[in-house]
């Protein structure tokens, strides 16, 4: 949201790039670390799970809304990080240190859809917005 806010406003970031790029991939990181809190439940046979889609939800790392409203987020600010990226002025070792926005945004939103559209199907979870990034990002 933010991200498409500032989009209308070009001159902004055509002026503040490196700072616009800066904010995205620390938030990036900060959102990953989130979802890395807690590990992924191990389905073995210690554990008894009575819903097979609670099971898949919790194998994949998905513990409750947040999760995956912080795996759309990422894969919108990955989005808008590969829009205004200018790979020309990287250095290798710049490069090196940078996110590799484009593979973390594919990875995390065919996540986010394969869940949405598998364990919660018919929850109200919308995929459009992801699958047009992912789109834009193959």
């Amino acid at each position: 949201m933010y991200c498409h806010t500032l989009h209308q406003r070009k001159q902004w970031i055509k002026k503040n790039k490196p700072t616009f790029l800066k904010c995205l991939q620390e938030g990036v990181r900060y959102l990953m670390r989130m979802l890395q809190v807690r590990n992924c439940v191990k389905l073995s046979d210690g554990v008894v799970f009575h819903d097979s889609a609670t099971a898949n939800l919790l194998s994949e790392g998905i513990f409750s809304d947040t999760h995956l409203l912080t795996m759309m987020y990422i894969g919108e600010m990955c989005f808008w990080a590969v829009k205004y990226e200018d790979c020309s002025m990287d250095t290798a070792e710049r490069k090196e240190e940078r996110l590799q926005f484009r593979d973390i945004g594919m990875q995390i939103l065919h996540k986010y859809v394969s869940v949405c559209e598998g364990p919660l199907h018919g929850q109200g979870w919308n995929t459009e917005n992801a699958k047009e990034i992912l789109n834009i990002l193959q």
